[in-house]
């Protein structure tokens, strides 16, 4: 065989990348209630797509666990930090988040007052 190979994907990623190529199709075709459809199907199985620039789709998984996921102790600071902007302690907010961004994570404040979190 090849060494070089990768090994293929877990089923669930694989089952997710086709969704969405089918959703990409659906907003092709301006039809954004299937696109939309596609997208809370794709969201109920764990993972949270992000279309970025050039027509590419960012694909996120939301599960929690230590091959790739955000770690409890990273999660803790998140929640610590929107705790302290809900409160306005700005200073801290800020604070936590130079912690984070120091144990190599970069967090983004996306809109619904949700907070994106991704390993540098």
């Amino acid at each position: 065989g090849n060494p070089s190979a990768l090994p293929p994907p877990p089923p669930a990623a694989a089952e997710v990348l086709a969704l969405v190529q089918q959703r990409k199709d659906a907003k092709d075709a301006k039809n954004w209630a299937l696109a939309d459809a596609i997208r809370d199907e794709i969201s109920s199985k764990g993972y949270t797509i992000k279309d970025v620039a050039g027509g590419k789709t960012e694909i996120i998984s939301n599960k929690s666990s230590d091959d790739g996921g955000i770690p409890s102790d990273i999660q803790k600071l998140v929640e610590e930090r929107k705790n302290a902007k809900a409160a306005k302690e700005w200073v801290k907010a800020d604070d936590i988040r130079d912690v984070i961004t120091a144990k190599g994570y970069a967090i983004k404040d996306v809109a619904g007052g949700e907070t994106e979190v991704l390993k540098i």
